[in-house]
């Protein structure tokens, strides 16, 4: 199974991708991850920057970063 982008947004200098599958060797790097529930379907970011908020489906869930 192939990567699949399930949600882009952009704050600033960073992009928040959220990914299903594993990447492959010509993906860009990914410098951290940060755990979140179960199944995160998509992903926003504050107007001011300051948090990400990631939409778990699986757990009925919100979680802010």
């Amino acid at each position: 199974m192939g990567r699949r982008d399930l949600g882009v947004a952009v704050a600033g200098a960073f992009a928040l991708v959220g990914l299903q599958a594993g990447p492959s060797a010509a993906d860009p790097v990914v410098t951290d991850t940060i755990g979140v529930g179960d199944g995160p379907f998509s992903v926003a970011v504050s107007p001011d920057g300051t948090r990400a908020y990631i939409a778990n489906v699986g757990s009925d869930t919100v979680s802010v970063i």
